[in-house]
């Protein structure tokens, strides 16, 4: 499906399934306020101008593998009940996961953060991991990817709630351009 003027969906409750499979939405998304009580699927959904996911509850799964967005990707104060599937997701604008509660595990293996070359922000600041979280490389599956040469934004995990430290993981992941400043990383995995 393509939303060629975008789409608001302000505080929608889809009780079903919500498939956006490899929608388009030339214009802007709004999602903001929407609850997602069964699985929200946005496998290969490309968002031209922006994704505003703000306050939105994903009560089971959330899907978003290979899902563009070439705007602002919003996801503050999003709640995620069930997993957060991010893997090969291009953020090439900015990225906003502020005070976002992950239940569910969290996978952004394969995630592309570009809009950080170009002093765009992308922040999980204050976000809550209550399952884990993973970044990694796969050379098979896509690469992530947080810009460093001539980057001049910055990947923010400042003050992150980790309740599961033990199974967060960055595999093979240039982290020279990422602060953690007041995120407790003791016990966190960092391999390469």
């Amino acid at each position: 499906a393509t939303f060629a003027k975008g789409a608001t969906f302000l505080s929608a409750i889809f009780n079903g399934d919500a498939d956006f499979v490899r929608a388009t939405f030339t214009g802007a998304a709004s999602f903001g306020g929407v609850t997602f009580k069964e699985v929200a699927d946005f496998w290969g959904t490309t968002f031209a101008v922006g994704a505003d996911f703000t306050d939105a509850i994903f009560s089971a799964t959330a899907r978003f593998p290979g899902a563009k967005f070439m705007g602002v990707a919003r996801f503050t104060d999003a709640t995620f009940t069930g997993s957060a599937d991010f893997w090969r997701a291009g953020f090439n604008g900015e990225g906003w996961f502020l005070r976002a509660t992950f239940t569910g595990a969290a996978d952004f293996m394969g995630a592309a953060f570009f809009g950080a070359a170009q002093d765009k922000t992308v922040s999980f600041a204050k976000a809550t991991f209550h399952a884990g979280l993973r970044f990694r490389n796969e050379p098979e599956l896509g690469r992530t990817h947080f810009p460093t040469q001539g980057a001049s934004g910055v990947v923010d995990f400042t003050d992150v709630r980790l309740e599961r430290p033990d199974r967060v993981y960055f595999q093979d992941v240039d982290l020279s351009r990422v602060s953690f400043l007041g995120t407790d990383i003791r016990q966190l995995h960092f391999l390469n």
